[in-house]
């Protein structure tokens, strides 16, 4: 047998959503949100309590955008890109300098490999 979804008044469904919505943001368990539900006018169990904060039209129907915010579930998957830091671009001075010092290594190095390779 089907059982039918239960209906609530625009305005008890306010309540319980921002009844719910408020502990749920105040970092409490689905259990806690469920008690205050409960005081608010809700009718089902944890998880009847969960779907329906899930769906837009609950999301629509909170009178404060902030408490449905807060509840928005947190997309899945890989965080976005964030972009690499800029280096910041060296002074001629220092880049002459810089390039000079790396030619300078390379070539003792291929010395040093001159050298010991016999």
């Amino acid at each position: 047998m089907l059982k039918l979804a239960k209906r609530y008044k625009p305005e008890i469904k306010a309540r319980i959503i921002v009844a719910a919505g408020a502990a749920r943001a105040a970092g409490k368990a689905w259990k806690e949100a469920h008690a205050a539900a409960l005081g608010a006018g809700f009718r089902g169990n944890v998880d009847n309590l969960m779907k329906m904060m899930s769906r837009k039209k609950a999301k629509a129907a909170a009178p404060a955008k902030a408490a449905v915010a807060a509840l928005a579930p947190r997309r899945r998957g890989r965080p976005a890109k964030v972009a690499a830091p800029v280096a910041p671009a060296l002074d001629p001075v220092a880049a002459n300098y810089l390039s000079n010092a790396i030619g300078t290594a390379i070539a003792e190095l291929e010395r040093l490999r001159r050298l010991y390779k016999r």
